[in-house]
């Protein structure tokens, strides 16, 4: 109504002084209907008793629904702790075809940051790999977009791809990303932490020992074994594969290398170059 307040409203359309307005709107909340806590609750059940007549449960039921969410269409008032702490978006294992699953929740930002990114580089006719020259920019020819066939999932896995490939050949990422191609996660014996939570730790010491910080000089470790690597644990890599011995005191037959992130290592032949 042009206001910011009721009390607003009421001084402007009736030119009373902001005192008689705010009077004025205390009375109507003393005089005004009630609702209990639980709200009309009879009113409700009224409703519901009438549509049971020569219905099913299942009619009821959906009914029921539609009229639970029309007393409170908003939902309960959301909490922006448990909603951060909801968040995630995870890579699944990858299936035998190659392809991975993607299960994800999106907080308000992560959707507002990536429905207008998706609204473009999604479109149809953006970013076809069927397309000779795909589009990647500006907007597509009539003919890109007539031709385009995929489903909107498609579009957005494609969209997806490509944002990701021109982040990777900007070359911003640093060389964490050789890294995680050449070790996939934590390179201690016996450790699953993948490359996303691992640390990276230099072989010579980076403060101790001013180790460089080149992809041969470092290697992939969770935090606590990138801790433990500097109490008495060497670590080499010998043909692009990641050593740990342990110290003289704990050295007792354990494994050298770890396996869980490359199993296939385990199923070559001993003669098969193990870094290929």
């Amino acid at each position: 109504m042009g206001a910011k307040s009721w009390q607003a409203v009421l001084s402007e359309r009736l030119r009373i002084g902001g005192v008689e307005a705010h009077r004025r709107l205390a009375d109507a909340t003393e005089l005004g209907p009630r609702v209990a806590l639980t709200g009309n609750r009879w009113q409700c059940e009224e409703t519901l008793v009438g549509i049971t007549v020569g219905r099913g449960p299942e009619d009821l039921s959906e009914a029921a629904e539609r009229l639970k969410a029309l007393l409170d269409q908003d939902g309960p008032a959301p909490d922006d702790a448990e909603r951060a702490r909801t968040r995630f978006l995870k890579l699944g294992r990858q299936q035998p075809d190659g392809t991975t699953p993607v299960t994800g929740l999106l907080d308000p930002e992560g959707r507002a940051t990536w429905e207008p990114i998706l609204a473009k580089h999604a479109a149809p006719g953006m970013g076809n790999p069927d397309d000779e020259q795909p589009c990647t920019a500006g907007t597509p020819s009539q003919e890109q977009i007539e031709h385009d066939t995929r489903s909107h999932g498609q579009r957005c896995h494609d969209a997806f791809v490509a944002l990701g490939r021109n982040a990777l050949m900007s070359r911003e990422l640093g060389q964490r990303i050789v890294l995680h191609s050449r070790d996939r996660g934590c390179t201690k014996p016996g450790c699953t932490v993948s490359g996303y939570d691992s640390q990276v730790h230099h072989i010579r010491g980076w403060a101790t020992h001013h180790g460089r910080t080149n992809v041969d000089e470092e290697v992939l470790a969770c935090g606590a074994d990138n801790r433990l690597a500097e109490d008495g644990w060497t670590v080499r890599i010998h043909h692009g594969i990641v050593e740990w011995t342990p110290p003289p005191e704990l050295d007792t037959g354990q494994a050298r290398v770890n396996f869980y992130h490359h199993p296939h290592r385990l199923l070559a032949p001993d003669d098969e170059d193990d870094t290929a």
